[in-house]
């Protein structure tokens, strides 16, 4: 921390800074500004804009005990209520830092703090030249008594020009600690910012490697784990066959093995073994998708297994709906596997289950209804895993034999622009 005797307003500019960019209170609209272009990555703009609206919700809280806490400056005096973050403001003949943090101490003495943020990129400027060298020659000219800069890095090699080095898998790694301890709990606002960063430091892998001797051993288990979904996958193959006539009398058919997408490629390798049926020629031509197999304990087109990250068999149908007409869509595909459920259950079966998944970044909805068994469930030593997966699929499939053909072709015949004529007309 730079720190010096003299005291000053904490809001008076030197001569050669200019004034700040207006700073827009929506922060989507400020992320939005660096929205994917053909020559240029948002990915460290958008960090930044994620972290001082992140910072901005931290400074008034604890006196910004956590705001300090994730730059690493702990020592920092406590910050006053009008503390303040703002991103990109020039400054005359030194650079635009990435983050800027200003305002009064609660003793009333001015603090400013200088953050940049890397990634991967080098640093602008080389020698004593570099930007980190002119941001610090430029604090020294700061009359605040309280001054620090940090550089926040992910794979930039850190710099000693700085006065703190953080890593971005450090700040993930605070922001998942206060999660699990209800740091943030009365805290909603903050709360919810934290959690979405923490999601987007994940997905981007910047996020902390945390390993034990279980997973490292657990390797080969996962091996044996796979080989034997995949033997369990085929076991559905008799009941399927069985099911050809009844499904094409109702306008279902077996997809090829290159229409499944997400059923056969996913993040980790194929979450899926086992048989889909649909009206079109591939998971991404149709509204409907009947699946019977093993779930590997991975996320299909959003539909979780019914016991997190746990395998299971599983037995269902799945409708979509696309585009800005999801939501609208939910109320039509629940009231189709309604009356679907119904028809089972009139026939003493239980099990089925109707559930829904809305995914708003990729703007569809899917209503399924299923039954499913889990491995950890149905588990006991010495058990014969395809005998009991044989009867789980014979049971599904004659369950569903016993539905009524229209209430299955009402289902099969599914097509959102249908729902969207039904919700218009309600």
């Amino acid at each position: 921390m730079r720190n010096v005797k003299k005291k000053a307003d904490a809001n008076r500019p030197p001569p050669n800074e200019a004034a700040p960019l207006p700073y827009h209170p929506d922060f989507l609209y400020r992320a939005y500004r660096y929205r994917q272009r053909p020559n240029r990555s948002p990915r460290e703009d958008f960090l930044t804009e994620s972290l001082a609206e992140l910072l901005n919700a931290l400074s008034h809280i604890e006196h910004g005990r956590y705001a300090k806490g994730l730059l690493g400056i702990e020592r920092m005096v406590d910050f006053g209520s009008g503390f303040r973050w703002s991103t990109q403001t020039a400054l005359s003949g030194v650079g635009r830092p990435d983050l800027i943090g200003r305002g009064l101490s609660a003793d009333g003495g001015g603090i400013y703090l200088i953050v940049e943020n890397k990634v991967s990129a080098g640093y602008t400027g080389s020698g004593e030249n570099d930007q980190l060298s002119r941001y610090g020659r430029y604090l020294e000219q700061r009359e605040e008594p309280h001054k620090a800069l940090v550089l926040i890095t992910h794979w930039t090699p850190p710099s000693e020009k700085a006065d703190v080095v953080v890593r971005w898998r450090e700040i993930a790694g605070k922001l998942v600690t206060w999660k699990h301890q209800g740091s943030l709990a009365k805290h909603p606002i903050a709360e919810t910012l934290s959690a979405w960063l923490v999601h987007f430091l994940k997905e981007e892998n910047m996020s902390e490697i945390k390993l034990d001797l279980m997973d490292i051993a657990s390797v080969a288990s996962h091996r044996r784990l796979i080989d034997a979904c995949e033997v369990l996958g085929e076991v559905i193959r008799p009941v399927a066959d069985s099911l050809k006539g009844f499904f094409e009398d109702v306008g279902l058919k077996v997809l090829s093995a290159s229409g499944w997408r997400e059923f056969r490629t996913n993040k980790y390798g194929p979450p899926f073994y086992g048989h889909i049926w649909s009206p079109g020629e591939g998971v991404a031509d149709t509204c409907v998708v009947v699946w019977a197999g093993v779930w590997t304990g991975q996320d299909i087109y959003n539909i979780s297994p019914a016991l997190s990250d746990q395998p299971e068999l599983s037995f269902g149908i799945g409708l979509w709906a696309d585009e800005w007409q999801a939501e609208q869509q939910v109320g039509p595909m629940n009231g189709l596997l309604t009356d679907l459920l119904a028809d089972l259950e009139s026939s003493n079966t239980t099990g089925w289950k109707i559930d829904k998944a809305l995914e708003t970044t990729d703007a569809y909805a899917t209503v399924f209804i299923r039954k499913t068994r889990s491995f950890s469930g149905c588990y006991e030593p010495g058990l014969d895993w395809e005998d009991m997966a044989k009867r789980f699929f014979e049971e599904c499939s004659a369950e569903l034999k016993n539905v009524s053909q229209p209430t299955l072709q009402a289902i099969v015949g599914w097509d959102e622009e249908d729902g969207e004529a039904e919700e218009n007309e309600q």
